[in-house]
Formats: structure tokens, sequence, C-alpha cells
């Protein structure tokens, strides 16, 4: 990492033993893992994520069970209010004209096939839980 200025405008150097690089989805989920393993202490752990330009993000994604475990265990499911996302109880794969669709159906009412959030609905919710890590732009 290159030095950084502080407050007594010195320049000092910083180490850290993990630095993820990256602002987005991805990143923010692998810094809210690394921060809840208990591998690392706070200041261990480093993030390079730019400056967020204010434009709206419209992107969505379906997580699956496994991840739907994931975001329950690190908290940002209890976090989201039920109309942040939808639940997927059905899913269609069409083929060549003609032919009958695959179809996945979740019989079970309480666990659905995986639920659809707003990219920026879970940025905002992980972005709540790392104020605390230390991050370059």
């Amino acid at each position: 990492m290159k030095p950084f200025k502080n407050k007594q405008t010195e320049y000092k150097e910083c180490f850290h033993k993990i630095c993820v690089v990256g602002g987005g989805l991805t990143g923010a989920i692998m810094i809210l893992l690394l921060k809840n393993s208990g591998l690392f202490e706070k200041g261990e752990i480093a993030w390079i994520k730019p400056k967020e330009k204010k434009l709206s993000d419209l992107r969505t994604t379906l997580y699956n069970s496994k991840s739907i475990d994931l975001l329950k265990n690190s908290g940002l499911l209890k976090s989201l209010k039920q109309d942040d996302y939808t639940n997927v109880r059905q899913i269609s794969v069409f083929g060549a004209r003609g032919s009958l669709p695959l179809i996945w159906d979740s019989s079970d009412v309480t666990n659905p096939l995986g639920i659809i959030i707003k990219n920026e609905v879970v940025l905002n919710a992980i972005n709540e839980q790392l104020n605390d890590i230390i991050h370059y732009d």
C-alpha cells in the first residue's frame, strides 16, 4: 500500500493483512465475510473502494438457497424490509420453438427457490455494517 497522510500531515506506512479491491457487490460481500469471520482484527482489513458515482443501479441478483443462508447468517436479510426482495417460487426455462419449458417449482411455501434483490439495496445494507472498516478511494 502507498503511504497515506494522517491528521498531523506526516506520512505513515500502513500494513493490512488483507486488502479487497472493488466497491461492488462482490467486494462488499467479501469484506463483510472477512469481518465476520473472526480471523482478522478490524485494522487488519482494508477495502480499496472507488468513490461512488450517484447513478441509479437498476440491476438485480437472484440468490439461491445457499446464498439466502449466507445473507441470513451475515445479518443482511434481517436488515431488509419485506418490500426489498421478491420470493421466487417457480423458474421456467424456454428452449427451442415449440418445445415444452423446463420448470422448477418450489412446493415448500417456507423455502422459495430463491429471492431477487436490487443490488443497490444489498450494497447499502452491507455498507451500513462496514463503517468501521478502513477503506481507501
